[in-house]
């Protein structure tokens, strides 16, 4: 089973459901955590803000993610 996640900011629990992954955008500020799943139809990815009251899906095209936690975390 996997440990809780708690978002660094805020402190909410992250529950991913299954085939969810949480990833981090990958740039110079702070951590922006994102939750990632497959699109419908196996199209590209999809992802929503790692926020239990975020329910707006968007298409990750070509934004770069990083795996969350990562080394630096």
């Amino acid at each position: 089973m996997a440990p809780d996640l708690k978002h660094p900011a805020t402190g909410d629990l992250i529950v991913l459901a299954e085939g969810e992954q949480l990833w981090r955008i990958g740039w110079s500020g702070p951590p922006v955590l994102v939750v990632t799943r497959t699109g419908p139809d196996g199209g590209g990815a999809l992802y929503r803000l790692a926020d239990p009251r975020c329910k707006t899906w968007n298409k990750v095209g070509d934004m770069r993610l990083v795996p969350w936690p990562d080394a630096t975390s």
